[in-house]
């Protein structure tokens, strides 16, 4: 019995003797040709954003589709609707939006790929209001667009 708790605790011990005494600093990440910052991309999503809004108010299903990818894929509730078809034949027989309101909190950037997180608010043509939190994945198109890849909203209760 000795042994086997003695072997966890060596081990234990090698690992801690290993790692380093000091943080590593990482090297600032330098913007190679043709990438774009994180400030520049979150400017493109703000501004599809504003569409999306727009798109929603209005109920504009063409706009609407033109920001997601043609394979895109929507989270809602216990939905998950696919491709950009079906996101639009959703959307057309959705409810009818007042105004919306979208707050971006946190956008940042991996390659051909970047995450927004933020809080919504709409407000139905009824006049109910429904508030809640989406995370969106957003690709890198070869057009130089970015559409949306994954979104899911989590409704506040």
């Amino acid at each position: 019995m000795k042994n086997f708790v003695l072997f966890p605790a060596l081990l234990w011990t090698g690992v801690a003797l290993a790692a380093p005494k000091t943080p590593q600093k990482m090297p600032p990440q330098k913007v190679k040709p043709g990438m774009v910052s994180v400030a520049q991309v979150r400017h493109t999503i703000e501004q599809n954003e504003k569409r999306y809004g727009q798109a929603m108010k209005e109920g504009d299903a063409t706009t609407y589709m033109s920001l997601f990818a043609p394979d895109a894929r929507v989270l809602r509730g216990n939905m998950v609707i696919t491709g950009r078809d079906k996101l639009g034949a959703a959307f057309k027989k959705g409810p009818k939006f007042k105004d919306v309101v979208f707050a971006i909190q946190a956008v940042d950037v991996s390659g051909d790929l970047a995450y927004e997180v933020g809080s919504y608010k709409v407000t139905l043509a009824s006049g109910k209001v429904n508030t809640g939190n989406y995370v969106e994945i957003w690709k890198h198109q070869p057009d130089n667009t970015w559409k949306i890849q994954v979104e899911a909203t989590v409704p506040h209760q």
